[in-house]
Formats: structure tokens, sequence, C-alpha cells
């Protein structure tokens, strides 16, 4: 049986993972007794399971401690449809996610390199494109991959 700070750090990883690729919007945390504690993504800088205790540091300084045992389960809530972020002063939005042949990105001003990368981290495909150009992406095998666009980077499920 795997010990308890195996499974900690296989969290550790799962969180950084999620967070550093745009999987999640926000984490909740239903307590045994139902009652529900949701923080938005920007609003953490680290979660950590440590010493039987759920741990979350928040960018405002705040931490949140909460006992293991008295958690009944944890969830990120996932992107729907529509990514964005705040890049250079312009919010960016890249959809639909997932797609099936193209991805269009909105909220750029002038022509921008977007560069493509499948989970490997290999380079599938770098564009320059304006306000609502469409990226083809039809000859993408399905899965996920990671769009950067100037500092932000989106994570792209391709059916």
């Amino acid at each position: 049986m795997k010990s308890l700070r195996f499974y900690c750090l296989l969290f550790s990883l799962f969180i950084s993972l999620a967070l550093s690729i745009g999987y999640a919007k926000g984490v909740k945390i239903t307590l045994n007794d139902q009652t529900e504690r949701f923080t938005s993504i920007s609003d953490v800088a680290k979660i950590m399971l440590t010493d039987g205790k759920v741990v979350v540091n928040k960018t405002s300084g705040d931490v949140e401690v909460t006992p293991i045992s008295d958690v009944k389960n944890i969830t990120f809530s996932e992107n729907t449809g529509v990514s964005n972020a705040l890049v250079d002063g312009y919010t960016i939005s890249l959809y639909p996610n997932p797609c099936t042949d193209v991805v269009v990105i909105n909220g750029i001003s002038d022509a921008t390199k977007v560069s493509i990368y499948s989970i490997e981290g290999k380079l599938a495909k770098t564009v320059i494109v304006s306000q609502g150009d469409e990226i083809s992406v039809s000859d993408f095998g399905a899965g996920v991959y990671i769009v950067k666009v100037g500092s932000q980077s989106f994570k792209l499920m391709k059916k």
C-alpha cells in the first residue's frame, strides 16, 4: 500500500500541472458537513497536502488550513468552451475549446505570434494572427495542446 506521503506528492504534482496549463478555473473544497469553500485560481498561490492537512496559500497572504479528515472532496472546476487571460493589457479569448478543426483567438490588437505545443512540449505550429483569425488544427491528432499567446498559455483540447 502506498504511503500518505506518496499520495500527497502525487496530489501536489496534479495541482501544479492543473494550474500551469490552465485546466482549472477554481478549487472547491467540500467538507463532510457539506460546507463548500471555493477559491478562484487567480487567488491561489499554492495548494499542499501536508501533515494530514489541506493547506491553501492565497495570493493575498491568507492561509486556509483544513484537516484532511474534515474534507469530503476537492474539485477543480474545468475551463468551459472559452479560455480567457489578460495579456499585455488585453483580454485574450481562445475558442472553441475543445475544438475539432479550427480555433479562434480574440482580444489581440496587432499581428501576434501564437505557438502551439504538444503536451510533450514539441512545437506543433507557429502562426502570426490578428483579431478573430482562425487557426487550423485539423492536421493535429486528438489530445491536449498548449497554446502560447504572448506571455500567457492556454490549454487546448483537440477532439
